[in-house]
């Protein structure tokens, strides 16, 4: 299997400043008008190109995957897997020996394999099915991650509301940082 050697330091930063510049308007209008408002914001510009200041920011959650540290849904935590149904041709397996994941020298392996057709791989979130577990709404957001290049490889670093899981009735947000897409170029 070839896999491509791309480290990848992915970096979220969510301001409610940002956020807060919307319009207020632009919830209650029609889908095409949002768009439109979105637009019209004047977003400020005067940090473009600055070095990314992390003063004043605190640690909150770190895993150096020194230790196997994916649980059972239910389990423990930090990581929780799987928690999520089977999606296309992929079926998501628990962390058990033998399983999908493997943790050793400081790096975090899930692997996928073909069995008779059908993708086994694994899915795991810093929350469980009830959305208990590690959560924050504002914040920086880093992984690196060395992605593969094989047909079919969809690996993905989401960022879920809670509510998606405590609250099922309310809308989920899914913010996507970044997914890969193996098999799409080099």
């Amino acid at each position: 299997m070839t896999h491509t050697r791309q480290l990848l330091k992915i970096v979220a930063l969510f301001a409610a400043a940002q956020i807060s510049a919307i319009p207020s308007s632009w919830a209650q209008t029609a889908p095409d008008t949002r768009a439109e408002a979105f637009r019209a914001v004047d977003w400020d510009t005067s940090h473009a190109g600055a070095p990314l200041n992390m003063d004043g920011y605190q640690l909150t959650f770190e895993d150096h995957f020194d230790t196997f540290s994916v649980t059972p849904d239910g389990g423990k935590g930090p990581w929780f897997a799987p928690i999520h149904s089977d999606v296309s041709a992929a079926r998501f397996l628990p962390p058990v020996p033998g399983g999908p994941f493997s943790a050793a020298d400081g790096v975090l392996t899930i692997r996928a394999t073909n069995m008779n057709g059908k993708w086994q791989t694994g899915s795991m979130q810093t929350v469980d099915s009830k959305g208990q577990g590690f959560v924050q709404q504002y914040g920086y957001f880093e992984m690196r991650a060395e992605f593969p290049a094989s047909k079919g490889a969809w690996p993905a670093f989401w960022l879920l509301s809670q509510n998606g899981f405590t609250e099922k009735t309310k809308t989920r947000t899914e913010i996507d940082i970044v997914e890969w897409y193996g098999g799409d170029g080099g």
